[in-house]
């Protein structure tokens, strides 16, 4: 994949994630069960960036 493609295929994606991530920010902030929520995000871009 060319480097332009891959900015802006990552750029769609934040598009979609990020009310998502909204979202879920309050439930994960106010539950101290869900507190691990901030991390998945993060989680899934290294194991994606780490495949890749």
């Amino acid at each position: 994949m060319k480097p332009a493609a891959f900015w802006l295929a990552g750029a769609a994606l934040a598009a979609l994630w990020l009310p998502l991530f909204r979202l879920w920010a309050d439930a994960w902030a106010a539950a101290p069960e869900q507190a691990y929520g901030w991390a998945v995000p993060l989680l899934v871009a290294y194991l994606a960036w780490d495949r890749a």
